[in-house]
This record gives C-alpha cells, sequence and structure tokens, in this order.
C-alpha cells in the first residue's frame, strides 16, 4: 500500500491548478483569436488589442505548465484581471476611446465565456501565490488526473459552443 505524503498532495493540487490555468488561457485566447477580424473592422486598435490578448493568453498558457512560478502567476493574474475590467468598462460605459466611444457593447456568449475563464484564472493563480503554509489539500494523484481532464473537457465544450456562436 502506497501512502500519498503531504506534499504529493501539495504537488497534485498545485499540478491541477496550473492544468487548469493554461487550459482556461488557452480558451480565453482561442474566443479572442476568433474576434480579432471584426474588431479590426471596428478599429486598428481595438484589433491590435485583441491580437496582444490572444497571444499573450497563448504563449502564459505555454510558459505556466513548462517553468512555472509565482511571478508568472502574479503576471498572468494582472493582465488577466485587466482584461475583465477592459471588458466590464466596454459592457456598462463603453471605451472612452475609438470610434464608439462611451458606447457599450452587446453582450455575447464568447465574451462572456471568456471573461469566465479569465476571472477564474486570476483566482486559481491567486491560490497558487498564497499557497504557502495556507494551501493544504489531501488530493491524490487519480483524482487530480480525473479534475484534469473533467476541466479540459468543460473548456473544450464550452470553448467550441461559444465558436460556434460567432459563426
Amino acid at each position: 500500500v502506497q501512502v500519498e505524503t503531504e506534499v504529493e498532495a501539495e504537488l497534485g493540487f498545485e499540478k491541477v491548478l496550473l492544468v487548469g490555468m493554461a487550459l482556461l488561457s488557452t480558451g480565453a485566447a482561442v474566443i479572442h483569436f476568433a474576434v480579432i477580424a471584426q474588431h479590426f473592422d471596428e478599429w486598428w486598435l481595438s484589433g491590435i488589442f485583441f491580437v496582444a490578448v490572444a497571444l499573450f493568453q497563448l504563449a502564459w498558457a505555454v510558459a505556466v505548465v513548462l517553468r512555472p512560478s509565482g511571478r508568472l502567476y502574479l503576471a498572468g493574474a494582472v493582465v488577466n484581471a485587466l482584461v475583465v475590467l477592459t471588458w466590464i468598462v466596454s459592457r456598462t460605459t463603453g471605451i472612452p476611446v475609438g470610434p464608439e466611444a462611451g458606447e457599450p457593447e452587446a453582450v455575447d456568449l464568447p465574451d462572456v465565456l471568456a471573461t469566465a475563464y479569465e476571472v477564474l484564472l486570476v483566482v486559481a493563480a491567486f491560490v497558487l501565490v498564497a499557497r504557502g503554509s495556507a494551501l493544504r489539500h489531501p488530493l491524490q494523484a487519480r483524482a487530480a488526473g480525473i479534475g484534469t481532464w473533467i476541466a479540459a473537457a468543460a473548456v473544450a465544450s464550452l470553448t467550441a459552443l461559444a465558436l460556434a456562436g460567432l459563426s
């Protein structure tokens, strides 16, 4: 009988969060990539914003799995929190610059889903930053693996649904 140590359990929990954050970031990036053309049609700077956000989210997803670190978690949390804030402003009062300045944008499934992914990513990143002695969750390797597969299936399914709504 193999007994899982507290360190192994903590690493299992961290791995689930890392993979989950990478999936969330990839899902948000895919949605942002899918709407780049329409944002370039609205205003060139809006298109550039979506290119930059999508590229950051995709690169961050790879980096967080390959070289996880507290600084990387914070970078992901800050950038995604700023994207969420931008979304909130764009849907309530409208972006203050550009050809449609001050006009709130419509709320659709793809942008709500991307924003939900970003909010979850920010929360998970802060959990990992604060994981020191405050975070002790006994999570077995099998449960970690199942959780990762469930997260992957959920993000892939919901992202596909959101993309189908764009066409």
